[in-house]
């Protein structure tokens, strides 16, 4: 496996070795000489192909922090009220929601996701004039259409309107102004749904491991879109079709959810060659000594939310004491630079929990409060814990909130989404940051330097 990832990220650079997008993003220089159409006539360099593409979004960016390596959810659990940086003063501007628009991380978050994009790109236009089978080429246009749109999704929830990136004309993309939000839903909602009809129903591309797409992953994927866009309808659909397949997928035990051979993943990132998740390895402390300092501290905020019993505290919390004080991190993950010993794990970035929680949600916005309680119930259940009091539209709203807070902390910007996305971002962030919180910081900064490179990029009101 790790001799595939690595072989493959050499062919991934070559696919862009004829062009480059750099006035709008940061391409990394290519270190092969095949052209896109030879690495697309033969079935073993195509597969390495889409491989690298992975590999480029988790593991071989040019970079050591990166979008999805940690910076997404790093970024979005210090903007909402998740955790913060206790080390040092370092990311103050996230605790504080006050981003610069000269900000280094979040110069790379946008340049590492554009990036993706422009590869997944890259594969799509390859595949059409490729020498290999049909159905090679529809694996791979689905998983590079899967991989844009998870790409787009994350870019237009931080940022709001996006340039629509959808081809490698330099020349074209190099200026583009920024689409509306709404614009890049409808491509989202159209990549996830052909890559849907193209993708296998298995894992047998990738060896039984879930580290490639398949077309259950883009069906959640759809899901969770539907819920953002307030279509609920569709959201229950597609959030059902992925429950129903429980040949695949089954809620484990908190201790047993976030391993490799975990059987709630529906699509994880292959981890890096030493067998430990990024985003773990930035969340513990850097020893295991009784006296290390902190690294990123979970807020009261957060730690109160978890009932007596919940045992998602105590398979996914760990405490350091430092200065006589005990202070709590997330720990999903228990491998780290530090600490490798346990089952390997890979990041778990697409999981059956959050499935039962779109439909729970879009259960109650329709009204069927009893079918939305037995949804939350199981999630609740896992964790060691009864149904849930909450009866209403109202109240139950707020269970799933708060079920989500505790069951999707500490993974990829979802409470800094779902803070947003149902207008809740203000009322909960004035009361936690009453010192620093202003509306306009929704949405972050488009950064400086790409604006300083595209001048038809419009900044995002307030900075």
């Amino acid at each position: 496996m790790n001799k595939q990832y690595i072989i493959s990220s050499l062919f991934l650079l070559a696919i862009v070795a004829t062009s480059s997008c750099k006035k709008l993003i940061e391409i990394p220089s290519p270190s092969d000489q095949l052209t896109r159409g030879n690495v697309f006539n033969d079935s073993a360099t195509a597969v390495s192909a889409i491989n690298g593409l992975y590999s480029y979004m988790y593991n071989y960016t040019s970079v050591a922090d990166a979008a999805f390596k940690n910076q997404i959810t790093l970024t979005g659990g210090m903007a909402a009220d998740e955790f913060y940086y206790f080390s040092a003063s370092t990311f103050d501007q996230y605790k504080n929601n006050a981003i610069p628009v000269t900000d280094a991380t979040n110069l790379s978050m946008w340049t590492t996701m554009f990036g993706v994009i422009y590869q997944a790109n890259s594969i799509i236009e390859g595949v059409v004039s490729g020498n290999v089978s049909d159905n090679l080429k529809n694996h791979l246009r689905g998983e590079a259409l899967f991989v844009r749109a998870v790409s787009y999704f994350y870019l237009t929830n931080f940022y709001g309107d996006v340039p629509l990136v959808l081809t490698t004309e330099v020349s074209k993309n190099s200026m583009l102004a920024r689409s509306e939000g709404s614009k890049v839903y409808e491509q989202i909602v159209v990549d996830l749904k052909e890559a849907k009809q193209l993708l296998p129903i298995d894992y047998n591309e990738s060896g039984g491991e879930r580290t490639r797409a398949n077309s259950w992953a883009a069906t959640a994927m759809l899901s969770r879109v539907y819920l953002y866009m307030g279509n609920y309808a569709d959201a229950i659909l597609e959030s059902s079709a992925v429950i129903n397949q429980n040949t695949f997928y089954t809620i484990p035990t908190p201790s047993q959810a976030f391993l490799a051979s975990s059987r709630e993943a529906i699509l994880q990132f292959y981890t890096n060659v030493y067998n430990y998740t990024y985003i773990q390895n930035s969340l513990s402390p850097q020893t295991d000594a009784t006296t290390a300092i902190p690294a990123y501290v979970i807020r009261d905020g957060l730690l109160s939310e978890f009932e007596q019993g919940d045992q998602r505290k105590n398979a996914w919390v760990a405490s350091i004491i430092y200065n006589n004080k005990t202070y709590y991190y997330p720990q999903k993950y228990k491998r780290n630079s530090y600490s490798n010993a346990g089952s390997p794990e890979y990041d778990l970035f697409l999981r059956l929990g959050e499935q039962f929680l779109i439909r729970a949600e879009s259960y109650t916005q329709l009204g069927k409060l009893t079918e939305a309680q037995d949804d939350l119930t199981l999630i609740r259940k896992r964790a060691g814990l009864g149904r849930p009091a909450a009866s209403d539209k109202a109240s139950l709203l707020l269970a799933i909130e708060k079920e989500r807070r505790t069951e999707l902390f500490a993974e990829y910007a979802h409470r800094w989404f779902d803070l947003k996305r149902t207008k809740r971002l203000d009322a909960v962030l004035k009361s936690e940051k009453p010192n620093t919180w202003k509306s306009f910081a929704s949405l972050f900064p488009i950064p400086q330097s790409a604006r300083s490179t595209n001048l038809n990029l419009s900044q995002n009101s307030g900075y």
